[in-house]
């Protein structure tokens, strides 16, 4: 696997985006099937809490 880091600011096309902002894990796992995501989006964020990588492991 590769990890990226962001070396620049992240600048969001406000014509494709409708809304953005940080969450934590939490309130992430909490919306997640209350708002609308890209494609592909909650089976990420699964995959990512099943990995062990979150702390929240298993919560979805």
């Amino acid at each position: 696997m590769v990890c990226t880091h962001l070396t620049e600011p992240l600048i969001p096309d406000p014509g494709e985006i409708a809304w953005q902002g940080w969450l934590t894990e939490a309130e992430l796992c909490e919306v997640v099937d209350q708002r609308l995501f890209v494609p592909g989006g909650r089976n990420a964020l699964r995959r990512y809490l099943e990995s062990g990588s979150g702390s929240g492991a298993g919560e979805l």
